[in-house]
């Protein structure tokens, strides 16, 4: 399996796109989960972009001390898809879940075939809880037979990152992950299921 190499962004025919170059005798290019020859990218022409511009609908965030590119589920639909049918997460990639209102929330592993961390957020970023999620017996059950995972305490967001991200990271309950709360609020939409 090709290794995937850190993203960068960059404008391809004027459009923002996430880049993650993968090794393998093909020289291809990974941009949008579709493989692009670099030869062609060279001829189309492409540019990074400004460090200040950000990919629609990926969020940069810093959590001890590595940038991870996390997908963002900001309405009902997205959340509730989540990672389900993954067949991998990138070390560096995963999904930033921002809920309607802060409340307790919790998470299944429906239709997830790896394992997934999960670190659910306050209001302002804090830590209130992580899980090391595993793949269920039978993904494909009804949800009120999967395992669930809690934030215990109310939560306004939530990480998912790969598998055993939460053993590299050491971080606690009560650490602050730098996110931009404001925006982040005004993005979800519509009431929570």
């Amino acid at each position: 399996m090709p290794t995937p190499q850190a993203p960068f962004p960059l404008t391809l025919l004027g459009r923002p796109c996430l880049l993650r170059i993968r090794r393998n005798p093909k020289a291809f290019a990974w941009c949008d989960g579709y493989p692009i020859p670099l030869l062609l990218m060279v001829l189309l022409g492409f540019g990074c972009t400004d460090p200040g511009v950000s990919v629609p609908g990926l969020e940069s965030i810093s959590i001890g001390g590595d940038v991870f590119h996390l997908e963002v589920a900001a309405d009902p639909a997205t959340r509730m898809q989540g990672l389900s049918d993954r067949q991998e997460i990138p070390l560096d990639g995963g999904m930033l879940f921002v809920f309607n209102e802060t409340r307790v929330v919790s998470m299944v592993m429906r239709r997830c075939h790896i394992p997934i961390d999960v670190i659910f957020l306050d209001d302002f970023g804090r830590v209130v809880r992580t899980h090391r999620m595993q793949v269920e017996p039978d993904p494909d059950a009804l949800d009120r037979n999967l395992k669930r995972y809690t934030s215990g305490d109310p939560a306004r967001y939530a990480i998912e990152l790969a598998g055993g991200s939460l053993d590299r990271l050491r971080i606690g309950i009560g650490d602050r992950i730098p996110i931009d709360v404001e925006r982040l609020r005004r993005m979800a939409h519509t009431v929570s299921p």
